[in-house]
């Protein structure tokens, strides 16, 4: 069985290389990838690899809050591009809840995920200036909204 996988960090090329992890002989192509921690638009794509790098993920859930449309205003126009000038911070991802398979009412209102490298640049990245403000903001928003706010760290695997 054949798996593909993308190199997170490795460096960027303008066509198709030969990956350092590959039995000899088995080629990559390159692929578009949104930017990423390399600066570049483009990453080297591998056929069963190995080892895939490990990245951290900060998942931010807020609870359904009392003011929908104070949230939304702040989150999307304020919060969102502040977490956006986090240093070492590779992807942000936004979802809105609309609802659960059941039919239930769903226990969050947005999620956000937060991609960094590894541990050490998610420690660095809140201890910045930027991640400080971001972090104090998404507090105040939930607080101020009627929402509450839920983190998490994940290895993304």
């Amino acid at each position: 069985m054949q798996r593909s996988h993308s190199h997170r960090f490795a460096p960027c090329s303008a066509g198709p290389q030969t990956c350092s992890d590959q039995p000899s002989g088995r080629s990559a192509t390159t692929v578009p990838q949104a930017q990423h921690a390399t600066g570049s638009d483009t990453t080297t794509a591998c056929t069963d690899p190995p080892y895939i790098a490990p990245m951290m993920k900060i998942t931010a859930m807020y609870a359904p809050p009392s003011d929908t449309a104070a949230f939304e205003e702040h989150y999307l126009s304020v919060h969102k591009p502040l977490a956006d000038t986090m240093p070492g911070l590779i992807r942000q991802e936004l979802a809105l809840v609309g609802g659960t398979p059941d039919g239930s009412p769903a226990p969050y209102h947005r999620i956000t995920d937060l991609y960094f490298q590894d541990m050490d640049a998610v420690t660095a990245a809140f201890a910045s200036d930027e991640g400080r403000r971001t972090a104090k903001d998404a507090g105040a928003l939930a607080e101020r909204t009627g929402s509450a706010l839920t983190l998490l760290i994940s290895t993304v695997e």
